[in-house]
């Protein structure tokens, strides 16, 4: 545990000196950054907030209510909170993040999502959605991963890895209609690790039918979690 928590304030304090010596520039624009942060006031101001969405699962709506999907179905998970549309430059960064590697995207990201879950109670980890063995050796990085990282700086709260595996190497669920995608991921993810009531956040870009986070949540809370909620940047719909 005390190592656990020095490479933590570690990463905190490198973090700090980072933001102090090198000011950043807007990603979109080129312009100076708002406090630190790769992007301009004007770029920040043009950002797809999403206000207003199902309480639940976070899909987009003219006012937060209980979406007629969530009345009729139960997720694993208990509540999505997603601080963007997925349009505009926000898609534009998860491209480039997820496709490209440009990891400066990751950064941002990372720290406009924990602006926007900042009055959010803390959970006890963080969990990226992991990939499958295959498709990170074919990629190098996980885009999920990334995000975590910065989040964890950014709010103090520990991320969890190696306990949460995909045991199997499904399809990209991109390549397949909504339907598929929930039978695609069946009995995907594992966790050994014993999570004993631990409250915890699912991190990860973008959401679109929910099929993945689900069946992550599953898992973790075959695991014994507590409370289990899903942090993405942005919504799909």
């Amino acid at each position: 545990m005390i190592n656990h928590l020095s490479k933590r304030s570690l990463l905190n304090q490198l973090y700090r000196i980072q933001a102090w010596l090198w000011p950043e520039v807007c990603l979109y624009c080129g312009f100076s950054g708002l406090d630190r942060r790769a992007i301009c006031s004007g770029c920040f101001s043009e950002l797809p907030f999403l206000s207003k969405a199902c309480v639940c699962c976070a899909t987009p709506l003219p006012e937060p209510l209980l979406c007629g999907r969530c009345q009729n179905m139960t997720w694993h998970f208990d509540r999505v909170h997603a601080g963007f549309h997925y349009q505009g430059v926000i898609r534009h960064s998860i491209v480039r993040l997820k496709y490209h590697g440009d990891f400066a995207q990751a950064r941002l990201l990372g720290q406009l999502l924990a602006d926007r879950v900042q009055d959010v109670p803390r959970p006890a980890l963080l969990i990226p959605i992991p990939l499958h063995r295959q498709r990170f050796r074919q990629r190098q990085f996980n885009q999920s991963l990334e995000l975590a990282r910065v989040l964890s700086a950014c709010l103090e709260v520990p991320v969890m890895t190696g306990a949460v595996k995909r045991i199997r190497a499904t399809a990209q669920q991109t390549h397949l209609p909504a339907k598929q995608r929930w039978r695609n991921l069946n009995n995907a993810f594992c966790c050994e690790q014993d999570l004993q009531g631990a409250d915890v956040a699912i991190v990860d870009d973008v959401m679109t039918t929910g099929a993945t986070a689900n069946a992550l949540a599953a898992a973790l809370r075959a695991a014994g979690a507590g409370r289990v909620e899903v942090w993405v940047v942005a919504r799909a719909g």
